[in-house]
């Protein structure tokens, strides 16, 4: 059996640059959460948020391509904020295969700086407030990414999956 891989943490701390250069070293597929919830129209925003039962409906989603690339001895890496409990715990009960967790973490300002350089930057005002929800529960084991290049990042995950 596969296993999977999922990279969780606040909007600009570098989550999807760093899920790519795992994929590369790990020959891993990726699915980025963001663009299903997007392209099915998951991720609106009420409230504080996304709510949980549309994160959840996300999972649905993609749970049987996951499945199938897990069953086939892939691996299978999952970008995602995961800023609802409710959301990583409905995946985890739904893919009990052998899985790591890692949450990235930075500071809102260091977060606020990369979001700038991106194509379609987030407003300043939503990298704080997805960085509070994030922050708000502990999930897995936390990954440090200040001042890191996603190399360096990428290499402390793959030291601690071989492990």
């Amino acid at each position: 059996m596969g296993c999977y891989i999922i990279i969780r943490g606040p909007a600009g701390v570098g989550k999807t640059t760093v899920a790519k250069k795992l994929a590369s070293r790990l020959s891993a597929c990726i699915v980025f959460l963001d663009e299903i919830m997007a392209n099915h129209r998951l991720d609106t925003v009420i409230g504080d948020g996304i709510s949980a039962e549309n994160f959840i409906r996300g999972n649905e989603i993609i749970l049987k391509e996951v499945k199938s690339i897990l069953e086939k001895d892939g691996t299978v890496i999952i970008d995602a904020c995961f800023y609802r409990k409710g959301h990583i715990d409905h995946l985890i009960k739904s893919l009990p295969y052998r899985h790591f967790i890692f949450t990235l973490k930075a500071s809102v300002r260091e977060c606020i700086k990369r979001n700038e350089g991106r194509i379609k930057p987030m407003s300043k005002q939503d990298i704080i407030d997805v960085h509070k929800l994030v922050s708000g529960h502990e999930v897995g084991i936390p990954i440090d990414t200040e001042e890191k290049t996603a190399d360096d990042v990428a290499e402390g995950i793959l030291a601690y999956i071989q492990k």
